[in-house]
């Protein structure tokens, strides 16, 4: 699968190794790829954006790029980015804002609607906010350094083409948390004791078991303090698939989906199941997934509250 990094100007394709000139405005072309990722300068709106800071457009991937930004360093913003055939001033920039788009540039509209239905990514650098505007003196510097952010972003960048691409998603069902409330989120003095823990959670055992062979590599979904989702993570590490625990698809790095064609996803016992559907949805921002179910039993039963709440 191919994918393009490009940018709308000379001077802002030169900021990423490899990547293509698009052209500026109504003159924005795509490239033929299977996936694009579009970089460049833009004019924050949001009352919170600063110049140097990047903003992602909210496509399905933007968490993961967003996390893979931040984790070099950068000021991240998840947000709408507006699209106009000219420059936008004053008033007409309060009017955007309005709307709760955090930036506004020539070409990301476009380009989304010529990618049609394959990834696409958008990243943007504020070269000039509320607080700095267009026309004045700073302007010039703004840009340099916006230019040198993207420079540092490069790697996320790239990351990103790299992770897309169609593959299988082998999902260790149940997807959803156990009815009631786990003790090990209240621990006794000494940690949560063994018949507290969710019994069920063997069945999520079996199944990740069950996929972790055939995976290139397994996502657990839950927290860092819960003993059955690291107990997930060192069942599919011995069954020789590597694998991450996470808390949500922020914290899915691109890297490990680099050459993953086939990924395994169960989540903890105690992990909202929206939790398990924001990561899929980041997988299909990549490329063509299909998913197929792997379920072990029933996870039927309830837990009593515990007497530290009742």
């Amino acid at each position: 699968m191919s994918a393009v990094l490009g940018a709308p100007l000379a001077v802002e394709r030169r900021a990423v190794f490899g990547a293509v000139r698009l052209g500026m405005g109504r003159r924005a072309r795509l490239p033929e790829a299977d996936a694009f990722l579009v970089f460049g300068v833009a004019g924050g709106v949001g009352a919170d954006v600063r110049p140097g800071d990047l903003v992602v457009a909210p496509d399905p991937s933007a968490p993961m790029l967003a996390g893979a930004l931040r984790r070099l360093g950068s000021t991240v913003h998840v947000g709408p980015i507006r699209s106009s055939d000219h420059l936008v001033t004053g008033a007409q920039r309060r009017r955007i804002a309005a709307t709760g788009a955090l930036a506004v540039d020539m070409e990301t509209a476009s380009l989304r609607a010529q990618a049609g239905d394959r990834p696409f990514a958008a990243v943007r650098v504020v070269t000039d906010s509320v607080g700095a505007p267009l026309w004045s003196p700073g302007t010039v510097l703004r840009g340099v350094r916006g230019l040198q952010n993207l420079r540092t972003a490069a790697p996320a960048l790239r990351q990103w083409a790299a992770a897309t691409g169609k593959r299988e998603v082998l999902l260790a069902a149940p997807r959803s948390f156990c009815a009631g409330v786990l003790r090990e989120n209240f621990p006794a003095p000494h940690g949560p004791r063994r018949e507290d823990i969710c019994s069920a959670t063997t069945n999520r055992q079996q199944a990740v078991r069950a996929i972790a062979r055939s995976c290139d590599r397994v996502l657990v979904v839950g927290s860092g303090n819960s003993a059955t989702s690291l107990r997930l993570v060192e069942v599919a590490e011995r069954e020789g698939a590597p694998a991450h625990l996470v808390d949500d698809a922020g914290e899915v790095e691109l890297a490990w989906l680099a050459g993953a064609r086939t990924v395994g996803i169960t989540a903890g016992a105690s992990a909202p199941p929206h939790l398990v559907d924001e990561v899929l949805a980041g997988l299909a921002g990549l490329g063509p997934v299909t998913v197929r179910e792997t379920s072990v039993g029933e996870e039927n039963i309830r837990f009593t509250l515990p007497k530290e709440v009742s």
